[in-house]
C-alpha cells in the first residue's frame, strides 16, 4: 500500500482493525436493549462483537427466540457497518452445546484410569481395559507383567479401566464431549453450526462474519484440572476414546495395551519414554482429525471464518496436559487465536507461537481474547499495556473479555470488569480502540522482517509425563521446570536483543519444510515463511525428520546453531543428535547475540531487554514499532539503530498524527534519538522522502511550575452509593440468624431449602426454566445501616428483581414503581419516602418466595450524602464534604463511589503572550482516566494535556476523574485486596481471605498534579 493511502487508513481505521469484545448474553434478552447496547459498542470505538452465551442466560439457548435475536442483531450490525460474530457454545468449553450434545452417554468424554490396588481387592470389571502385576514405588513401576482373566494375582495390581466423565452443572447436568470421537463432534456440529446455517441463512459470511470456538481440549493428561483429588487417591487418568488401541497399532505396529504401565508410570525408573511420546502425538492427531479439521471444513462450507482458541496455550506443561501442541491446531483456523488472561500475564511465548504459525500458513489475522480476570480496578492505561506487546507480536483482532448484557444475579461475578456501559469510563474507551486500530493498520500492512527459526521444545515434555508431573496445568518436576525456564530464557535472550524469530513445530516441519536456494544461499522454507538460520536449544528429544532436515540444511551451507546441550534422544529413544557443520555454542546471551549477529536489524543504546521491537516491510516502507514492557521505568535518552533505507517518520498512535524525529543516517543504518515512558511505545515508518516537519524536542524545560494542591469545588456525575451487603436472615418463620454477607446468606438458605448453590458453574437459568418453578419456602433479610446525618435531598434504594420481593424501610412498605435504573438496567431505583429514614439505626427488609431461579444480592442506597465505613464493617450515612482534595476519595465520603468526579482547579496568574501550559499528572492512581474539559482524556503516560486555552478563557481547568466500580461491586471483603486474577470465587472468601471490614482500593488522583508553563520557541 502506498504511504499516503496507508496514512489515510492509519488516521481513520476501519472496523476490521477494531476490537470485537465478548458480548455476554447473560440474561433475559430483549431486542430493544440489544440494539441500545450495540450503539454503545459503536460509540466505544469497537468494530463489532461476539454474541456469547454466558452464566445467567435466561433466553433458551439455541431456541426459537435465540436465533431470532441473533438474526436481528446481525442485521442491525450490518446497518451500522459493524461486524457480528457467533460463539459456538453455551459458556465454555466448546463441544457440548450447553449439554445438548452429551445427553447421549456415548458422546461423553472418556478416560483411561489407573488404580493401584492390593491383589486381594482387585476384581475384573466390565470397564476393565487391562491389568498388570508389578512392583510400584511412588510413580515408578518395576517388573510389570500382564494379568490374564483366569490368573490369580499376587502383590500389587495395576488396574486400567475405561471411565466416562461424570455429569457436571457447567454442562447443564451432562458432561463434556469426546473430542477424539468424530461422531460425537459431528453431533455437536449438527446441533450448533448446521443449525445456525439453517436458521441464519444467507447472513453467514455476510452480516455474520465467523464463529468462535472456546477452549476445546482432548482431556487432561494425568492433571485433574482444577482438582488434585484423584491424584491424591492414587487414581490417575489419561485421555481415551474407543478405538484408541486399534489406531495406535495401525500407526506404530505395536500394542499400546501391552505398554500401559509404561504409559502411565516411569517404567523401570526411566524418565523418557517413546510410548508416552507416541501416545501424546497420536491423541493430538485424533483431536485435530475429530474436532479442528471437521469444524474448519464446516465453517468453510458455510462461509464463516473459524476463530477462537484452545485450552491452555500458556506453558509447555499446560499445552501438553490439555492439547499436545497448540501450534498444530492453529494451522486449521482462519483466524487463529489465544487468550491472555489477567493483568500481569506477560506471556510473550504464547503469542509468538501463534504469530509463527500464522506467518508460516498465510493467516492474515490473529486474535487474542484479553483482559479477562483483571477486576473492576483495571484502568485504561492497563488496557493499553496489556494489549501493547500482543499487538507488537502480531495480534490484530482484539477480543476484550467481557461486556455484560446485564449484571443481574450471578452474571455480575462473571470475571469482572464489564468493558461496557456499566463502567463509568465507557465513553472514553474509544481512545483505546483508536490507538490499537492504528497500530494494527501499521503492522498489518507489512511482512514481518525475520529469517530465524527456533525449534519448539514441546515434544520434550510429552515423553516424560507421569502421575503428579503437573498440577493444575503447571509442571512440578525439576525436569519440567528446567524445560520451561530454558524456553522462557531463550525468548528473553533473543527478544532482549530485539532479534525477531519464529517457532517451528516439528510435526508441521515434517510436512511443510523444504530447502531452497535464494541468491546463492540455502533457505529453509516452512510453508510461506523462509529462514536463513535455525536455532536448536532446550530440547530433550528431537524428531528424526527434523534432524535429517537440519543435517541436509547444514550440508548445503545453511546456518544451524546448537545452543547448549544437544538433545540426548531422537524420537524419544537414546540417540545421536549431532549435526555436522552446525555451530555449537554455550547457552548464554552473549554467545547467542554473536551467533545471530547477521540477523540483527535493530540495536538499542542503552541496552533495553524489556523493550520489544518488530519490523514490517511493505510498499510504504519499513515500519518499526517498539513497546516498553516495563511499567515502572522508562528510558530517557534512547538511540535506536535500524538497518533500513529511507527517512524516519514517527507515526503517533494516540492522535493519528505524524512527526519528524531526530535522526541521522549511518551507511545502511538509520539512528533515531527518542525516549520511552514506562509502558510507552514508539512507531516509525522509514519512508522514501522526509516528512519535512521540524524535529520534536526531546526534553523541553518549563519556565515555571504551578502546583495543584488544596481542596476544590466538585460535582458528582451520578448519585453517591452506600452498599448494603450484610444482613440478618431467616427461612420461613424460623428464628432470625446472625448477620452475614448476603452471598453467604444465599448459599445457606439454598442449603436449608435443598437447592444447589449458585456460582459460575451453576445450571443456566434457561435450563432451569424448562422445569416447573417450585417455591421451596420464604426467605427474609434485614439490612442495617446507621444514619449520622440525614440528607436534604431524596434517597433511593437500588435493587434487583424488585417485583420478586416485598420491600420495607423501617417497617414502611415501599412503592416498587421504578424511577429508572442505576449503572445497569437490572438495578431499579425505588424512592424512599421523605421522613422514613431517621437518625440512628435503620433497616431495609426484603422477603421473597425462594425457588431454584431466585437470587439474593446486595442493594445500594443512592443520593446526595456522604458515607463512612468503620473497622467493624458498619456503614454510616453522613454528609458530603463541601470541597474535595485530589487524594484518596474513600476518606472523603466516597468509599463506594464509582462514577465521575468533576473538579474545578483554578490556576493563578495569567499566561503571557507566547506561553503554553501543560497539565501533568504524576500518574492515574485510582482513576481509570482523567478527562480535561471535553477536549481530551488522559489515559496513560506521559499523563499530559495542553490547557493554555482553558486557562486563558476560564482561569481554571475542569478535570473529571473517571473512577472504577471496584469499590462499588467488589469483591468487597476479600484479602488480600489485590491478587493476580479475579473471578466468581473472589466474592465468597473464607478464613484468612475474608474480612468483615470493607477491603476497598484507593480511589482518586492520589499522586498529585501540576501545571507546567513553557515558552514557545
Amino acid at each position: 500500500m502506498k504511504i499516503e493511502n496507508l496514512y489515510e487508513k492509519f488516521q481513520n481505521p476501519g472496523n476490521a482493525y477494531r476490537g470485537k469484545p465478548f458480548w455476554a448474553w447473560n440474561g433475559e434478552l430483549e431486542i430493544g436493549e440489544l440494539k441500545r447496547q450495540a450503539d454503545v459498542f459503536q460509540k466505544m470505538g469497537f468494530g463489532g462483537y461476539f454474541m456469547h452465551s454466558r452464566t445467567g442466560l435466561a433466553t433458551e439457548y439455541l431456541g426459537k427466540d435465540w436465533f431470532r435475536l441473533i438474526n436481528e442483531v446481525a442485521d442491525y450490525a450490518q446497518e451500522q457497518g459493524m461486524e457480528a460474530w457467533l460463539y459456538d457454545e453455551d459458556r465454555w468449553p466448546s463441544g457440548s452445546a450447553g449439554g445438548l450434545a452429551t445427553q447421549d452417554v456415548r458422546y461423553r468424554m472418556k478416560y483411561m484410569q489407573l488404580s493401584v490396588v492390593p491383589a486381594g481387592d482387585f476384581r475384573w470389571q466390565d470397564n476393565t481395559l487391562a491389568a498388570f502385576t508389578g512392583k510400584v514405588e511412588g510413580v515408578k513401576v518395576y517388573d510389570a507383567k500382564p494379568l490374564l482373566k483366569d490368573q490369580r494375582p499376587e502383590g500389587t495390581v495395576l488396574h486400567f479401566t475405561r471411565e466416562i466423565m461424570p455429569e457436571h452443572p457447567v454442562y447443564n447436568g451432562n458432561a463434556y464431549v469426546d473430542t477424539l470421537m468424530p461422531e460425537a463432534v459431528a453431533h455437536f456440529l449438527e446441533l450448533t453450526h448446521e443449525r445456525y446455517a439453517r436458521e441464519c441463512g444467507g447472513r453467514l459470511g455476510d452480516s455474520i462474519k465467523g464463529i468462535f470456538t472456546d477452549e476445546p481440549h482432548r482431556g487432561a493428561l494425568m492433571d485433574i484440572f482444577g482438582s488434585t483429588q484423584a491424584i491424591e487417591q492414587g487414581n490417575w487418568r489419561m485421555p481415551y476414546t474407543d478405538g484408541l488401541f486399534e489406531r495406535y497399532e495401525r500407526e506404530y505396529g505395536d500394542d499400546l495395551r501391552a505398554h500401559l504401565p509404561e504409559l502411565f508410570l516411569l517404567n523401570e525408573g526411566q524418565t523418557v519414554s517413546q510410548v508416552k511420546w507416541r501416545y501424546v502425538d497420536l491423541v493430538e492427531c485424533m483431536f485435530l482429525e475429530a474436532y479442528a479439521i471437521p469444524m474448519h471444513e464446516c465453517c468453510q462450507k458455510h462461509h464463516l471464518y473459524f476463530t477462537g482458541h484452545v485450552l491452555q496455550e500458556d506453558t509447555l506443561s499446560g499445552q501438553t496436559a490439555m492439547i499436545g501442541s497448540v501450534m498444530r491446531f492453529y494451522e486449521h483456523m482462519d483466524v487463529p487465536g489465544v487468550d491472555v488472561l489477567t493483568e500481569g500475564n506477560k506471556n510473550f511465548l504464547l503469542v509468538k507461537q501463534l504469530s509463527s504459525v500464522a506467518r508460516q500458513t498465510g493467516k492474515a489475522w490473529k486474535l487474542s481474547e484479553l483482559y479477562g480476570c483483571t477486576g473492576w480496578q483495571f484502568s485504561l492505561e492497563n488496557h493499553k499495556q496489556v494489549g501493547d506487546w500482543q499487538a507488537l507480536l502480531g495480534i490484530d483482532v482484539r477480543c476484550p473479555h467481557l461486556s455484560w448484557y446485564t449484571m443481574q444475579g450471578e452474571a455480575k461475578r462473571d470475571y469482572p470488569a464489564s468493558i461496557f456501559f456499566q463502567s463509568a469510563w465507557w465513553k472514553d474507551y474509544k481512545q483505546v480502540e483508536d490507538y490499537f486500530a492504528r497500530m494494527h493498520v501499521l503492522l498489518h500492512d507489512g511482512e514481518q522482517v525475520s529469517d530465524t527459526l527456533v525449534i519448539h521444545p514441546i515434544e520434550s515434555v510429552w515423553c516424560s509425563v507421569f502421575p503428579g508431573w503437573s498440577r493444575n496445568l503447571v509442571g512440578t518436576t525439576d525436569q519440567e521446570l528446567k524445560l520451561e525456564k530454558h524456553f522462557a530464557d531463550l525468548f528473553g535472550y533473543l527478544q532482549g536483543e530485539q532479534i525477531d524469530f519464529d517457532y517451528g513445530d516439528e510435526e508441521m516441519m515434517s510436512r511443510l519444510c523444504a530447502i531452497e536456494t535464494e541468491n546463492g544461499r540455502p533457505v529453509l522454507k516452512l510453508g510461506q515463511a523462509r529462514y536463513r538460520r535455525v536455532v536448536v536449544s532446550g530440547l530433550t528429544t528431537i524428531r528424526s525428520t527434523t534432524l535429517n532436515l537440519l543435517r541436509a540444511f547444514a550440508r548445503q551451507g545453511g546456518r544451524v546453531i546448537l545452543a547448549g546441550e544437544k538433545p540426548g534422544y531422537v524420537d524419544a529413544l537414546a540417540g545421536d543428535a549431532s549435526i555436522q557443520g552446525a555451530l555449537e555454542i554455550p547457552f548464554e546471551p552473549q554467545a547467542l547475540k554473536q551467533a545471530l549477529s547477521e540477523a540483527r536489524r535493530i540495536e538499542l543504546s542503552p541496552s533495553c531487554p524489556e523493550v520489544l521491537a518488530t519490523l514490517r516491510e511493505s510498499e510504504a516502507g519499513v515500519a518499526l514499532v517498539l513497546v516498553n514492557t516495563n511499567r515502572e521505568q522508562g528510558v530517557d535518552r534512547l538511540k535506536i539503530r535500524v538497518k533500513a533505507q529511507g527517512y524516519p517518520q514517527e507515526w503517533l498512535l494516540k492522535s493519528g498524527g505524524r512527526a519528524q524525529p531526530i535522526y541521522r543516517r549511518q551507511g545502511e543504518w538509520v539512528e533515531i534519538e527518542t525516549s520511552l515512558t514506562p509502558g510507552g511505545e514508539r512507531a516509525y515508518l522509514m519512508a522514501q522522502a522526509p516528512l519535512g516537519a521540524d524535529p520534536r524536542p526531546l526534553d523541553p524545560q518549563p519556565c515555571r511550575v504551578v502546583p495543584i494542591s488544596g481542596e476544590f469545588a466538585y460535582r458528582l456525575t451520578e448519585p453517591n452509593a452506600l452498599a448494603l451487603d450484610f444482613a440478618r436472615w431467616r427461612v420461613d418463620d424460623g428464628a432470625w440468624q446472625e448477620e452475614d454477607e448476603v452471598l453467604k446468606v444465599d448459599r445457606k438458605a439454598r442449603a436449608m431449602l435443598g437447592l444447589a448453590p449458585r456460582g459460575g458453574d451453576m445450571l443456566q437459568p434457561w435450563f432451569i426454566a424448562q422445569r416447573p418453578k417450585e417455591v421451596k419456602g420464604k426467605v427474609a433479610l434485614r439490612f442495617g445501616f446507621y444514619v449520622e446525618r440525614l440528607p436534604d435531598d431524596p434517597v433511593e434504594l437500588a435493587m434487583e428483581e424488585k417485583d420478586a420481593f416485598e420491600v420495607s424501610v423501617n417497617g414502611v412498605p415501599m412503592d416498587k414503581t421504578a424511577r429508572g435504573w442505576w449503572v445497569d438496567p437490572c438495578y431499579s431505583r425505588l424512592a424512599i419516602p421523605q421522613g422514613v429514614l431517621k437518625p440512628g439505626e435503620n433497616v431495609v427488609e426484603i422477603e421473597t418466595g425462594y425457588h431454584a431461579g431466585s437470587n439474593l444480592e446486595a442493594m445500594y442506597l443512592l443520593g446526595n450524602f456522604g458515607v463512612r465505613t468503620e473497622s467493624d464493617g458498619r456503614v454510616v450515612m453522613t454528609g458530603l464534604p463541601r470541597r474535595l482534595a485530589l487524594g484518596d476519595l474513600r476518606s472523603q465520603g466516597l468509599p463506594f463511589y464509582g462514577g465521575g468526579v468533576e473538579l474545578t482547579v483554578p490556576v493563578e496568574g495569567a499566561l503571557e503572550t507566547g506561553e503554553t501550559a501543560l497539565l501533568r499528572l504524576n500518574g492515574l492512581g485510582g482513576c481509570a482516566a482523567v478527562r480535561v474539559e471535553d477536549a481530551e482524556t488522559i489515559c496513560w503516560a506521559p499523563y499530559t494535556a495542553r490547557v493554555e486555552s482553558l486557562i486563558r478563557e476560564h482561569g481554571a481547568v475542569r478535570l473529571t476523574l473517571m473512577l472504577t466500580r471496584r469499590n462499588t461491586f467488589g469483591p468487597l471483603h476479600m484479602l488480600p485486596e489485590r491478587i493476580p486474577g479475579y473471578g466468581p470465587d473472589c466474592f465468597l472468601t473464607e478464613g484468612e481471605h475474608f474480612t468483615r471490614a470493607y477491603a476497598t482500593l484507593p480511589n482518586g488522583l492520589e499522586q498529585g498534579a501540576r501545571i507546567e508553563i513553557y515558552k514557545e520557541d
